[in-house]
């Protein structure tokens, strides 16, 4: 191989040379293909929150706005105030099936929930 670096678009037209690779360069590649991927995923995720997905869900847009009751999207933190319990203790209920219809995981750690489906549940919870 040549001194020159490959780049992931080079790869993704000949596979064959990766079979050239040194470790090294095949650990950085891997590493920007990791990074791609994951903004990526991300880029999925805040589309398909932001266009609605089609499970009936309300949709999250009005995390950055709220709704013309005053209740909207809130983050762990917001909700774990109203409830009075920890952030870590809303994540754990986040789990649970009966809070599927008013939580939204947008990634392992960005978690939005629904406001007045968060207070239905305490009503009922109680």
């Amino acid at each position: 191989m040549s001194g020159e670096r490959l780049t992931l678009d080079a790869i993704l037209a000949d596979p064959a040379l990766a079979l050239e690779l040194a470790a090294p360069e095949a650990v950085r590649l891997l590493a920007h293909g990791a990074a791609v991927v994951a903004v990526l995923q991300a880029r999925v995720a805040t589309a398909a929150v932001g266009n609605g997905s089609h499970d009936g869900r309300p949709e999250p847009d009005a995390a950055t706005k709220p709704a013309a009751d005053g209740a909207g999207w809130i983050t762990p933190d917001q909700a774990a105030a109203v409830v009075s319990v920890s952030r870590r203790v809303i994540f754990g209920w986040s789990r649970r099936i009966d809070w599927k219809p008013f939580t939204r995981r947008l990634n392992r750690k960005r978690l939005l929930i629904e406001e007045t489906g968060l207070r239905r549940w305490l009503e009922r919870s109680r």
